[in-house]
């Protein structure tokens, strides 16, 4: 990789999106993605005031995904299917797709990790990601245990971990290339491994549903 990165944030005009545009900004130079090229633009010039950093630019998913080393699906799940359509054949080989895609629903009131709508064939978002993206590119799953909210209150320093599920190269290649103040990546294991992380996210939002937690997050003590 780059000294200094380039980092596609698709579906980069949400809140996760908006989050991490925010906090990787720093250093790195970040393409916010979105179907709507003018929207995004908007939406980069909006972070780039807020955050201070000059390095921040809009274009299509498409564009986004085909300059960028890093490449961070920030999508909901029901939209994942639909972007890979979108960004498949665009990658690069030696980019490295990062999935903090967590595949919900909710069963008498309490959050579940559930795969099925995406492939029942599959395990975790991540997996599915990397299925469908094909042999040759690389997938990691990470960022899923920080909440949007968190991440774009940039007045607040963070102080979180974050779960690694991938090869051993892509890991030492995120934690040297994608640090921000405040996080700590750890890994946690290969992509098989991705489904537990995925399964942090909705219990952490029962624990705070039910304890009046709000942007319940991880650290590993």
């Amino acid at each position: 990789m780059r000294a200094s990165p380039s980092i596609a944030i698709l579906g980069g005009t949400g809140d996760l999106g908006e989050g991490l545009a925010l906090r990787l900004c720093p250093g790195h130079s970040v393409i916010v993605g979105s179907r709507d090229p003018t929207r995004a633009a908007s939406r980069a010039a909006e972070y780039a005031a807020r955050s201070g950093c000059a390095g921040i630019e809009g274009s299509g998913n498409v564009d986004a995904a085909a300059r960028a080393d890093y490449v961070i699906l920030a999508a909901p799940a029901d939209a994942l299917p639909g972007l890979l359509d979108e960004i498949a054949g665009n990658i690069r080989e030696e980019s490295l797709v990062v999935s903090p895609v967590v595949p919900m629903s909710r069963r008498s009131g309490v959050f579940v990790h559930d795969v099925s709508a995406l492939d029942p064939g599959s395990n975790s978002a991540a997996e599915y990601v990397a299925k469908r993206l094909g042999r040759g590119i690389r997938v990691a799953a990470a960022f899923h245990t920080i909440p949007a909210g968190l991440l774009s209150d940039v007045d607040r320093r963070l102080d979180v971990d974050v779960l690694v599920a991938s090869d051993d190269a892509a890991f030492r290649a995120m934690s040297e290339d994608l640090r921000v103040d405040g996080i700590r990546y750890l890994h946690a294991g290969p992509l098989e491994l991705a489904r537990y992380l995925e399964q942090l996210v909705p219990l952490l939002l029962n624990v705070g549903r039910r304890n009046g937690i709000r942007n319940p997050s991880l650290k590993v003590i």
